[in-house]
């Protein structure tokens, strides 16, 4: 079932609330839902977005492999892509 908002007790996340109705509880919650969903849809705290400047994400990744690169397939370059 989908998660239908974030349980909350003096500013503390303890649980989730499913579509269904029922309450799930953790000692900690992850939201992987982006922050515009966690805090306007899950926890309804819409007005903590107007103070947040839109921004890039930056995510990188190494990998190492003791591997002949042919084998691989991959031409050794780094990509880096914008979209804007």
């Amino acid at each position: 079932a989908e998660v239908s908002r974030i349980l909350t007790r003096n500013n503390e996340a303890y649980g989730v609330e499913l579509s269904t109705g029922e309450e799930i509880y953790a000692s900690q919650i992850v939201s992987s839902a982006g922050l515009r969903n966690t805090y306007g849809v899950l926890l309804g705290q819409e007005e903590k977005l107007k103070k947040v400047i839109p921004s890039s994400g930056y995510f990188s990744l190494t990998l190492g492999a003791e591997v002949d690169p042919d084998i691989l397939r991959h031409a050794g370059a780094n990509l880096w892509v914008y979209e804007g």
